[in-house]
């Protein structure tokens, strides 16, 4: 039941840089240890998680798998529930850096609440979040796994940060609110739920923010909502 809170100043969380989101380069054919060409895999290695997107509107067709060798751009998985065509988009859910709770069934969360300067990159969130109307510790309800509660003159820069298991159902990776007049970014995250009706970015309360090229892999057996404003 343990949480992170910051309420002002500097905050920061840094891991070496991967490519988090990235794209075939040539199909890939379903089976084991499937041999698999990508487009970028900047940081990859040996043993990281990585989740292949749906290749229809059923999101359950999403695959998460493992790195079990390779170097470069070509890599092999240890499973691929189904074929892929060249395009098909790929995340890496893995990090040295990783902000994770005690366990699944006692999710916890991170808070930033301004004003401050907030800076994560390259980090991996696992099994924080709750759903809506349950409650974490304290009678409190936390639907995030890493909430943003910013102040006038707040900045908040989230890249490369990779998202998984992120509590249950109507959840948030990322919960954006209260002031319009900060500066929030969120570029090039990777969020991957086996929940229903998981959500990736969730921007209300007056709050904005900027979001450049992340991408939500699967909300089992519904839609993977990108974005909840």
């Amino acid at each position: 039941y343990t949480s992170f809170n910051q309420s002002s100043g500097s905050t920061s969380f840094r891991g070496y840089r991967r490519a988090r989101n990235t794209k075939l380069n040539a199909p890939a054919t379903a089976g084991s240890n499937v041999s698999i060409e990508v487009i970028d895999a900047e940081g990859w290695a040996v043993g990281d998680t990585v989740v292949f997107a749906s290749d229809t509107s059923d999101a359950s067709r999403a695959h998460k798998t493992t790195i079990v060798s390779g170097s470069g751009t070509s890599w092999v998985v240890a499973t691929l529930n189904f074929n892929r065509l060249s395009g098909c988009r790929i995340g890496n859910f893995s990090s040295n850096v990783v902000v994770k709770s005690h366990s699944a069934t006692h999710p916890s969360f991170v808070s930033l609440v301004g004003p401050g300067t907030y800076d994560i990159g390259d980090c991996r969130f696992e099994d924080l979040g709750n759903a809506a109307g349950a409650t974490t510790f304290g009678n409190a309800v936390h639907n995030y796994g890493v909430g943003v509660s910013v102040a006038s003159g707040t900045k908040v820069n989230i890249e490369r940060a990779a998202f998984i298991h992120i509590g249950t159902t109507a959840v948030y990776g990322v919960s954006f609110s209260n002031a319009s007049d900060t500066t929030n970014k969120n570029t090039d995250c990777a969020f991957y739920s086996e929940s229903s009706g998981a959500y990736g970015i969730y921007v209300g309360n007056s709050a904005s923010a900027e979001t450049i090229g992340s991408h939500v892999y699967r909300a089992n057996n519904a839609i993977a909502y990108g974005f909840a404003v």
